[in-house]
């Protein structure tokens, strides 16, 4: 099979032809050389498989918002490593919890076409830790608590 910048191809020059995909093919003396140094310039270390830190962040987040009753929409078989779509807390739109979240330092995104009305979206790249995500939920739990109640 072929490596190209860290992604493996299973397929033969043939079968991605015979799909329609171009190729550029020139001999390299030696791929692994080239891919270490695509990796060193992504300031990744070469060799770590970043599937599991994704997976350990979604899942961090999964926990932490089912906890509060605010279960991922998107059914466990086909969530994505990075990206968590929830639906919004009760009483509370997504402009003001973005804004409440944006003065404590966190961004989220809202949910895509109709579901922009319902949900937001946390994406969890780059090189974030669980322990930025736990700020981020202590967060999030700060701006939808119930405002205290004004004595008279």
């Amino acid at each position: 099979h072929y490596s190209f910048y860290g992604t493996s191809i299973r397929k033969t020059p043939e079968e991605l032809q015979a799909e329609g995909v171009s190729l550029v093919l020139c001999k390299c003396p030696d791929a692994k050389v080239m891919e270490s140094r695509w990796h060193e310039r992504m300031h990744k270390p070469h060799g770590v498989d970043f599937r599991y830190i994704y997976q350990a962040r979604a899942d961090y987040l999964d926990g932490a918002f089912t906890e509060m009753g605010l279960a991922a929409r998107v059914a466990p078989g086909h969530r994505s490593r990075s990206v968590r779509s929830f639906p919004l807390p009760e009483g509370i739109t997504y402009d003001e919890l973005h804004d409440r979240l944006k003065a404590d330092g966190y961004i989220i995104y809202a949910g895509l076409g109709d579901a922009a009305q319902t949900t937001f979206r946390v994406c969890a790249l780059g090189a974030l830790t669980v322990e930025a995500l736990e700020g981020f939920v202590d967060a999030f739990e700060e701006a939808v608590a119930p405002a205290p109640a004004l004595s008279v």
